[in-house]
Formats: C-alpha cells, structure tokens, sequence
C-alpha cells in the first residue's frame, strides 16, 4: 500500500475486501517507519558502495585524480522518469548516472502527494486552521510531498537538487 499510494485506508479497504483483519493504524505507522528507516540506510549503503567503484574506476585508469579534498571530476549523465506517462504523474525521479560505469551516483523521488496530507490535513483543516497550523508545524519536516510544481517540472526540479 506504500508502494502505490494507498496508505492506511486503502490497506483497510484491500483487508475488508479479502476477508483479511487489518492492522491498526498505529501499528501501519510503525511499520512505515521501519521500512523507511531500512530503505534509507540501504540507500546509504548502496551509494557509498556504487561510489566507491566509480571512485576506483577512475582513479586506477587515470581518467581523473582526486584534487586536495579528495574530489573527483566525473562525467555524468541525468534522467528523468514519472510514474505514468503524460504530465499528470504526482511521482517523479531524477537519477544521474556515472558514464564510465553505468553506476547510478544518486537520485532523488519526487512527489506531488502526502496521504497524511489529505487525510489528517484535509480534517484539521475543517476543524480550524489553528488545528491545523498546529498539526502542520510537526507535519511539515516529515511531508512526503516534496514538489508542488507540475509533474512536468519534477524532473528538473530533482535536477536542481542533484
């Protein structure tokens, strides 16, 4: 259900239409947060290693040599990639990738789209907008929605980041 956007009410709908019990939601938070906390750190461990070949790909043909802090000049190359196709995706990627190796050096996920937002958001909201600004101001460091440009914009946006 992260994977698609769905969050806690679309795995509640998937459970009840499969005769399933679904979790709590506390317990769909505690799981989310442990799946980020794994994907981040396996994002860390996966560039660190991806680097560590380009770096040693250059250095051991001579096609470039680390300057006084151990910088090196590479030559990349960037994509672009959306969801679903058109300009009406709420999810975007940009990727650079190392030309010599092929090795992806990092990317960064775009996204038009918080289910926090529109669900917990969307409520305090119609309570009050003291409600709300109070729920935005611990909400706002953890929003999954990072873009808040057009989907055809995620792609050079995630370029400026990179």
């Amino acid at each position: 259900m992260l994977s698609v956007g769905l969050g806690h009410a679309g795995l509640s709908s998937f459970c009840e239409v499969m005769g399933m019990q679904p979790l709590s939601k506390s317990a769909f938070q505690t799981h989310k947060k442990a799946i980020e906390e794994a994907s981040s750190k396996a994002k860390c461990t996966l560039l660190e290693k991806t680097n560590s070949v380009i770096r040693h790909a250059y250095v051991s043909s001579s096609l470039a040599s680390p300057d006084d802090e151990g910088v090196l000049d590479i030559c990349v190359s960037y994509d672009g990639s959306w969801h679903k196709r058109g300009h009406t995706s709420r999810h975007g990627l940009g990727c650079v990738i190392d030309t010599v190796t092929g090795l992806g050096v990092d990317y960064e996920s775009m996204s038009q789209y918080c289910q926090s937002c529109v669900t917990t958001g969307k409520a305090k909201k119609k309570k009050s907008q003291h409600a709300f600004n109070e729920w935005w101001a611990s909400h706002e460091a953890v929003c999954e929605a990072n873009h808040g440009g057009s989907s055809g914009m995620m792609e050079v946006a995630a370029a400026k980041i990179l």
